[in-house]
């Protein structure tokens, strides 16, 4: 007769009934690898291997590329050269480990120096990624065709990016109902602001600095003109708000409002924070630029029709070719090829479209905007795979006709002087403001989200990149016994 179990030893049996017999395969990557000896040489060819892809990485990061797409393609050249990395971007450095079969891993960090879009070199950059993968570069060509890159002279001369300056603060003025004066005003105090800042920008004056310089110079201009309308007894011709909320519009456009909402939604939340920083920064300048210099010139007595008014033109046709004057504009001082420059002034006036005819049937500008945003996301996806360009370079020109200019400006005038009984709060404006720019970010961010996710998945380069490398990783393992992990962030 058998001795009956105590009940511990029932308790103890059914723990190990419900404990898992197998160790958790998402903590693989922490345990040490087998080590073996490796020659001196396959060491130098890895070091050569990161030097490369972190001056990849920083051309990538400098010319507007977002966080997520400049890890992929460090994840998917380091597959195609045999080196398993370790990618971290934060919005100014780059850092990148190889891991070596000896366990003594390469690890190199490079500064990102200088920001300025460069959307032609950004789209040579993809094309050479794209030649590495697809035609196996060795590691000495790949190399000798990256230096040939990063010496090509840029798309347009800077005359050429100064007119481009004032064309964008002209068709502004246009969009939002001024006159043929007061675009051609608007035009040259914009083109003014872009000299004065190119030249005090080689000092390496911060960016708060230069923005506020840069919101100050149209709101001087049109005080001025305000003062001379005035003596000559023509105020009537010219509304000098028109002038300052174009050029504040033109400033605006230069914030990476779609980078940062692109980099947070993808998860790299260390850069788009700097990014959003970086945003606010630039934003506070503008702001602090105008509302001095209005604070200067009310106090000097300047007559009052400044007062801000207006917004999109009612008339539709005049709205739709400001809006793709202002994309071609802004593609062409990010020195975009003149193909995707076209392609951006025809986003911008659907764009634009799109939120005028939503607002009229809805009658919220925030909500006709971000519905807008999220139409032109996913229309730049689609564009972007015809013509092989990056999606920020499409789409920064594509929501700047929507940028919430006239709003900040009545909003900071408010501020400083007493609007008609008619008017709303400044509070409001301000407000409106900015939720018209969450719409814009976000808006087009999901728009892109959708189109890759939803709309055609098998075509996005960056899921099929996420999938070659787990694939290949787990290839790795079982043929030489160790785990091998890629991995981003």
């Amino acid at each position: 007769m058998s001795t009956p179990k105590p009940p511990t030893a029932w308790i103890r049996q059914g723990w190990r009934g419900v404990q898992p017999k197998h160790a958790p395969d998402d903590l693989k990557h922490l345990r040490p690898p087998e080590t073996r000896p490796i020659p001196e040489l396959e060491r130098q060819r890895v070091g050569r291997v990161v030097d490369l892809l972190l001056r990849a990485c920083e051309l990538s990061m400098s010319t507007g590329a977002s966080a997520s797409e400049t890890t992929l393609m460090a994840l998917r050249l380091g597959e195609h050269f045999d080196t398993a990395l370790e990618v971290n971007l934060t919005y100014t450095s780059i850092t990148i480990s190889a891991a070596l079969p000896d366990g003594d891993p390469i690890t190199s960090m490079r500064m990102v120096r200088t920001r300025a879009d460069d959307y032609a070199r950004l789209t040579l950059l993809d094309g050479w990624t794209h030649r590495v993968l697809t035609t196996s570069l060795a590691l000495e060509e790949a190399q000798r065709q990256f230096d040939v890159l990063t010496t090509r002279p840029r798309t347009y001369r800077p005359l050429v990016v100064g007119l481009a300056g004032a064309l964008l603060g002209g068709a502004m003025a246009a969009l939002i109902g001024g006159n043929p004066i007061e675009v051609a005003l608007a035009g040259a105090s914009t083109g003014l602001v872009d000299l004065v800042l190119r030249r005090i920008a080689r000092a390496g004056i911060p960016t708060f600095f230069l923005q506020l310089v840069g919101g100050s110079i149209p709101t001087i201009v049109g005080l001025v003109v305000m003062t001379v309308a005035d003596s000559l007894g023509r105020s009537t011709l010219v509304w000098p708000s028109v002038i300052v909320a174009a050029g504040m519009a033109s400033l605006l456009a230069g914030l990476s409002l779609v980078g940062a909402a692109q980099d947070a939604l993808d998860g790299y939340h260390l850069t788009a924070a700097a990014r959003t920083l970086e945003v606010a920064t630039g934003s506070t300048g503008i702001a602090v630029g105008v509302m001095g210099t209005l604070w200067v010139g009310l106090a000097l007595g300047v007559p009052a029709y400044i007062v801000p008014t207006g917004g999109i033109s009612p008339r539709l046709g005049v709205m739709l070719v400001s809006s793709a004057l202002i994309g071609i504009a802004f593609a062409v001082i990010g020195h975009a090829r003149p193909v995707t420059a076209l392609a951006t002034g025809l986003l911008a006036a659907l764009g634009a479209g799109a939120a005028t005819v939503v607002d009229g049937a809805t009658g919220n500008w925030p909500l006709s905007v971000g519905v807008a945003a999220f139409l032109l996301g996913l229309s730049t996806m689609q564009v972007r795979r015809r013509l092989h360009v990056p999606f920020g370079a499409l789409a920064s020109g594509a929501i700047a006709p929507l940028l919430p200019g006239m709003l900040i400006y009545r909003g900071l005038y408010g501020l400083l002087a007493e609007l008609d009984a008619n008017s709303h709060p400044s509070s409001y404006l301000l407000l409106k403001a900015a939720a018209v720019g969450l719409a814009l970010a976000v808006g087009t961010s999901a728009g892109r989200l959708f189109a890759a996710r939803v709309l055609r998945p098998a075509d996005d380069a960056g899921r099929r990149a996420v999938r070659a490398v787990g694939r290949l990783a787990a290839e790795h393992q079982q043929q030489h016994g160790r785990p091998r992990e890629l991995r981003g962030r």
